[in-house]
């Protein structure tokens, strides 16, 4: 019987997608529901809710928050979820802590149970794998929106306006060029504390948006200058040289020495964030190629050529007309390219970049604690199974699209 592979893969990536999305409901040490001395409590949708460290009204329960009995309090009844483990979090009860899958955690019920085993340090194996399922689809799926946004701006600009369409005043380029040191400054660097000790993507946003600010603020003032005339004079921009040139250096130098390169400076810190920031500054350049390539040959159309005849704007010919007929390209590439950020992710994690957050519960993370424990062939054997299954299952969804 032929088995239809695309089929398969849209399954798989359902599967992920349930998987992330309730991450917090399969794999968690609280309880989804407890009796405790007469009252019923929801110690899970709780800390959902309120923080894992929001304390308790009961006090009994709140005793057992803060010293993490969850498995061990004296429950007249309770609901554990399917992984009854944290992930990432350290085993300090267990006597043995490298255990093998299927093991049961000694001094305790048969329902705690370590379906795929524990690394070294007692971390759950289960657990992290469905963290690193989580993980892998934000990095993934956010770095490459990151990237497309890039580079479908710079790959219009450069095949819709070429070297002779897009001008602009001496005064507003001069000053654009003024602020994009001081936009960096300001947005990474002065903040660069906070982004590390944050560990949040509200921080890294922040740090965009002021950065865009900046220059667009610099960019308005540049009519300020002119009044003068050497600065209202209006110069032509090489806009395909300017991107090429770009695209050329970047592809010069190793991605893998540049993202590390990139991943230790102060200005972008230690989490996930940091590193989804990252693949996307990055991984523009194919998609810019390919939409500069879709807009040199989809502009000589005539259709194109009689929206200009109308005098409809350019960038009503690129959002209405161009645009919407380029779009198989950039769907294959943001499909390709969301398996490789969750590679360069796992890449990442496995050298111990990301920060604290990711150890034991990125798939990259959970193979790098095989190094410590050659023996212990289930640590390196399911994160790889998962990871090698998911970049199979992007790369025929890649297909898929193109065809």
């Amino acid at each position: 019987m032929k088995v239809n592979l695309p089929k398969w893969s849209i399954i798989w990536f359902i599967l992920l997608f349930v998987l992330a999305l309730f991450k917090n409901f399969i794999a968690n040490d609280r309880p989804y529901y407890c009796t405790l001395n007469g009252n019923n409590h929801y110690p899970l949708w709780h800390g959902i809710k309120n923080g894992l460290s929001a304390p308790f009204e009961n006090k009994d329960m709140d005793s057992i928050r803060l010293h993490n009995l969850w498995h061990t309090a004296s429950f007249s009844s309770a609901w554990y979820p399917p992984i009854p483990f944290e992930p990432g979090k350290h085993s300090q009860s267990h006597p043995v802590r490298l255990l093998p899958p299927m093991s049961q955690h000694l001094g305790l019920p048969s329902k705690f149970k370590h379906w795929l085993g524990t690394d070294a340090d007692g971390r759950d194996i289960a657990a992290g794998l469905i963290s690193g399922v989580r993980i892998a689809m934000i990095t993934g799926i956010l770095s490459m929106l990151i990237a497309v946004f890039i580079g479908v701006f710079l790959g219009a600009l450069s095949g819709y306006f070429g070297n002779q369409g897009l001008h602009a005043t001496k005064g507003r380029i001069m000053m654009t060029l003024i602020s994009l040191p001081l936009a960096w400054f300001y947005g990474f660097t002065v903040r660069s504390f906070q982004i590390h000790t944050d560990q949040t993507s509200s921080s890294i946003i922040t740090g965009i948006l002021i950065f865009i600010g900046i220059i667009l603020l610099f960019n308005q003032l540049g009519r300020l200058l002119h009044p003068i005339k050497f600065f209202s004079k209006t110069i032509n921009i090489p806009t395909d040289l300017l991107v090429m040139r770009m695209i050329e250096i970047k592809s010069a130098i190793p991605p893998l020495i540049l993202i590390v390169t990139l991943a230790t400076l102060p200005s972008f810190g230690q989490s996930q964030w940091s590193i989804v920031l990252i693949i996307g500054l990055l991984a523009w350049g194919n998609i810019a190629q390919l939409v500069r390539a879709e807009f040199i040959k989809i502009k000589v159309l005539d259709y194109v050529t009689a929206a200009r005849a109308l005098g409809i704007k350019d960038l009503a010919i690129i959002w209405n007309h161009i645009l919407p007929n380029a779009m198989q390209p950039i769907l294959v590439a943001f499909t390709l390219g969301t398996g490789s950020a969750i590679l360069v992710e796992a890449t990442l994690s496995f050298l111990g970049f990301g920060g604290h957050v990711l150890q034991g519960t990125s798939w990259g993370s959970l193979i790098h604690s095989y190094q410590e424990n050659r023996e212990a062939w289930w640590i390196l054997f399911f994160p790889t199974l998962v990871m090698t299954i998911t970049l199979l299952s992007i790369h025929r969804l890649g297909e898929k699209t193109f065809s």
